[in-house]
């Protein structure tokens, strides 16, 4: 699993916080790790939010402290993978620009300082 750190957020959530960067690897990890706490039936843990880097963690501190649930997470993070990769589809959204599809497009391209060719290539 890739590296991580963990940050105390309010007083009954925990962020595990991955690299900085975009990268699919880091996405599944963050399932992983959440798939394999729901699995461990921890009690004191009321909730998840994943996010791209990141994984909230909600807990009770009443049942589980800050401290005790640091090492649920470290102990989570070194279980096997078992989750099932999906095969990834590719799903094209075709898009019409300017007329009346787009009547803002000079308007976005004035706003960003492109022309409104550029705003099309870069969309």
């Amino acid at each position: 699993m890739d590296e991580y750190k963990l940050y105390p957020a309010g007083d009954c959530a925990i962020n595990v916080t991955f690299s900085n960067r975009v990268d699919p690897q880091i996405n599944r990890s963050i399932q992983q790790l959440q798939e394999n706490l729901r699995s461990m039936q921890q009690t004191g843990i009321t909730g998840f939010v994943p996010a791209f880097r990141t994984l909230t963690v909600f807990y009770d501190p009443i049942l589980v402290t800050f401290e005790q649930l640091k090492r649920v997470i470290h102990q989570a993070s070194l279980k096997a993978s078992t989750l099932q990769t999906q095969a990834i589809r590719i799903v094209h959204i075709p898009v019409c620009y300017g007329k009346d599809f787009g009547p803002d497009l000079k308007n976005v391209a004035n706003h960003a300082k492109l022309t409104p060719r550029e705003v099309v290539k870069r969309h």
